[in-house]
C-alpha cells in the first residue's frame, strides 16, 4: 500500500496492528486513515522492544505515510500499541495498549487500556486509563449498535506458554457514548468465551484482537459473530516430531509459536434497547 520506511525511522522495523477510520478534520473533506503501532526496536517481544502509533492518508497518488509518530509512550511505559480509531460527534477517538514493552517469554504482561481524542487525530488530549493493570486488557473493538456503542475486549495470548498466565478470554461491555470513561461502560464485563474451561485448540493459549458485527438478515439479525486471532495450544515440538514420524513423514519446522484467525457465534446475544443481553453461552 505505501512503501517500507526508511531505515533507523521509528517505524522501520514494522507496522502493526492496522485501524482503518474515515473522518474530517474541522469540516474539512473527509479523510480515509490508517492507523498502525510501528516497531523501532530489533526486538519484536521482550524488555527492548519499542512500539509507538501513526497513521497513513490516502491521497490521489495512493497512501502516504504520515511522518512522525502521533503517539508515544511515557518513560514509565515506553510502547504504545494496539490502536483502535473511530471518528465519531466530531471527534477522532483513539483506544491504544500502554504498556513497558510487549511480553516476552517467561515475563507476566503489564497491560492497560488507555483513550485519547482529538478534533485532528494527530493532537491527542490527556490520555485516561480506561482498563488498568489489574483488569490486563491487551486490545478491543469497538461499535455503534442501535443507540449505543458495545465493545468486546480481550487480555492477549499466551504466545509463549508462560505457566500462571492471566486467564484468557474475550468480554463484551456497552456504553451509550464511544467514551474512554470506564463509569460509562458496563460495570462488569460480560465474558464471551473462556479459553481455559472450553478451548478448541486453535485458540488454546488464549485470544486477540478482536472484531464484531451482527447478522444482518432477519435469520441472525440478533447474532453476534467475533472474529479474533487465536494462538493454538502449545504442543512440545518432541511430541510433535513423534507424531509426524509415525506418519512417515519428515521433522516440524521448530516455531515460537502457531497463530489463526477465526470466529465465535453467540445466536441472540443482541440486546435490546437499554438491556444488557443475555448470558453467553
Amino acid at each position: 500500500m505505501a512503501p517500507a520506511p526508511p531505515k533507523g525511522l521509528w517505524d522501520s522495523r514494522g507496522m502493526h496492528t492496522p485501524s482503518y477510520v474515515r473522518g474530517r478534520v474541522q469540516g474539512g473533506p473527509e479523510e480515509e486513515r490508517i492507523y498502525y503501532a510501528g516497531q523501532s526496536s530489533r526486538s519484536v517481544t521482550g524488555r527492548k522492544s519499542r512500539y509507538s502509533i501513526g497513521f497513513l492518508t490516502r491521497t490521489p497518488d495512493g497512501w502516504r505515510r504520515h511522518g512522525a509518530p502521533v503517539h508515544v509512550g511515557t518513560h514509565e511505559r515506553p510502547s504504545v500499541m494496539e490502536p483502535l480509531v473511530r471518528y465519531d460527534d466530531g471527534l477522532w477517538r483513539m483506544w491504544y495498549l500502554s504498556t513497558p514493552h510487549e511480553v516476552g517469554r517467561g515475563e507476566m504482561p503489564d497491560y492497560r487500556l488507555e483513550y485519547v481524542e482529538g478534533t485532528d487525530g494527530v493532537t491527542w488530549s490527556t490520555p485516561r486509563v480506561l482498563f488498568s493493570t489489574e483488569d490486563g486488557y491487551f486490545d478491543n473493538a469497538v461499535l455503534k449498535v442501535d443507540d449505543h456503542y458495545e465493545m468486546v475486549v480481550a487480555r492477549g495470548t499466551n504466545l509463549h506458554g508462560t505457566p500462571d498466565f492471566p486467564a484468557q478470554g474475550l468480554w463484551w461491555l456497552r456504553s451509550p457514548r464511544p467514551s474512554g470513561s470506564r463509569e460509562e461502560w458496563t460495570r462488569t464485563p460480560v465474558r464471551l468465551l473462556d479459553t481455559d474451561v472450553d478451548p478448541s485448540p486453535w485458540f488454546g493459549d488464549g485470544g486477540c484482537g478482536p472484531s464484531f458485527h451482527y447478522g444482518d438478515t432477519d435469520a441472525d439479525r440478533n447474532t453476534m459473530y467475533v472474529f479474533f486471532t487465536g494462538t493454538r495450544a502449545r504442543t512440545p515440538w518432541w511430541k510433535a516430531a513423534l507424531h509426524r514420524l509415525s506418519l512417515r513423514r519428515g521433522l516440524p519446522m521448530p516455531t515460537p509459536f502457531h497463530l489463526a484467525t477465526g470466529r465465535i457465534s453467540l445466536p441472540g446475544f443482541r440486546p435490546r434497547t437499554g438491556e444488557d443481553p443475555p448470558p453467553s453461552p
